[in-house]
């Protein structure tokens, strides 16, 4: 199996992914070029985020396409302030309006990370503690954030 995921960020997802992917599915191994996979293997590329990640997209298709060895190629994308759905379709449409679609061998997944990455993040108490006390920057941001959330 060889998955392409294509990741809406620069920062937070780069780092994320690799790690995740090692411990939910350890058999497959990161290659730094798409076109090296074989057996087992995934590529991940990072987008500059919307737009930017619609172009890519596009020519991520054309590069599974004209390699024939994906399975899956998976996108995760921020809803910020759209919904799942509207995320979801936005794609689709996108693809449908480039009149291009994915070789038959590989399946697109789509993963809406709802509001943004970094929100799940915040909502989970083993990554984030509810009373951060050192960094005053952090408290900042921790107090802007939940003033804007609710």
């Amino acid at each position: 199996m060889n998955i392409y995921f294509l990741v809406e960020g620069q920062s937070v997802e780069p780092d994320v992914y690799p790690l995740w992917i090692s411990y939910l599915v350890p058999e497959l191994k990161r290659v730094e070029n798409f076109d090296e996979v074989d057996r087992n293997n995934y590529y991940l590329f990072s987008s500059y985020g919307i737009p930017y990640i619609e172009k890519d997209i596009i020519n991520a298709i054309m590069d599974i396409n004209s390699l024939g060895k994906y399975n899956y190629f998976v996108v995760c994308i921020d809803a910020d302030a759209a919904t799942v759905f509207q995320r979801e379709a936005k794609i689709f449409n996108l693809i449908k309006d480039k009149q291009i679609s994915l070789a038959n061998n590989t399946s697109l997944k789509i993963i809406v990370q709802n509001r943004c990455i970094e929100t799940w993040f915040l909502g989970n108490r083993k990554v984030y503690v509810r009373n951060p006390q050192r960094n005053p920057l952090f408290i900042k941001y921790t107090r802007f954030y939940n003033r804007i959330s609710r």
